[in-house]
């Protein structure tokens, strides 16, 4: 009985600790859309059944440094891209990038549904070789550059239909910091326009 009363407290402070780390997340995330330089960013609102989601969904090695008892000892990047056409949909695609390790998935290309499985790719020390969202942003953070000071650059206004990218980006002091993009242009289709 006691056994049991202890894994509660332990599970519940776990629950009400990861909670509080998302809803930070969530509110970081808010205020980057708020004051995003793009257009359409005012119109975009972050589906209510995401940080759910994020709990959930994760690969569990990133649930436990984020939500867990694990302890985040490196830069944690994760991109989170929404579907314009779906309003209230949680996101169809995530990057995440932790120490050298990417975790990724999009459901529409993987075919896989409502079944999320990431897959892990090891990257070594430059990130820009890859087309990812996190490739370019990773870099820059690992560099020390300021990622957040253009936020244009990354991306477009002048897309119908395109996607709602969020990029965030939590350091192992558990500051948070979390950029808005509309249209994500990848950066070697950057270089080429």
């Amino acid at each position: 009985m006691k056994l049991l009363l202890i894994l509660t407290f332990y599970f519940l402070t776990l629950t009400v600790f990861g909670q509080r780390l998302n809803d930070s997340i969530l509110q970081v995330q808010k205020e980057a859309i708020r004051t995003s330089p793009y257009t359409d960013a005012k119109s975009f609102a972050i589906p209510k059944y995401q940080t759910q989601f994020r709990l959930t969904k994760f690969p569990k090695e990133i649930s436990n440094i984020l939500f867990g008892n694990a302890k985040l000892v490196d830069t944690l990047c994760v991109a989170e891209s929404f579907d314009d056409m779906c309003r209230e949909c949680t996101s169809f695609a995530w990057e995440i990038v932790y120490k050298d390790t990417l975790y990724h998935h999009n459901k529409w290309s993987d075919n896989s549904n409502d079944k999320i499985k990431f897959t892990t790719k090891l990257f070594g020390k430059n990130l820009t070789d890859y087309d990812y969202i996190l490739s370019e942003v990773v870099d820059s953070v690992r560099q020390k550059h300021n990622w957040l000071a253009y936020p244009l650059r990354y991306g477009s206004n002048l897309c119908a239909d395109g996607d709602h990218t969020l990029v965030t980006i939590i350091y192992p002091d558990r500051h948070i910091e979390s950029l808005y993009v509309r249209c994500w242009i990848q950066a070697q289709q950057r270089r080429t326009q």
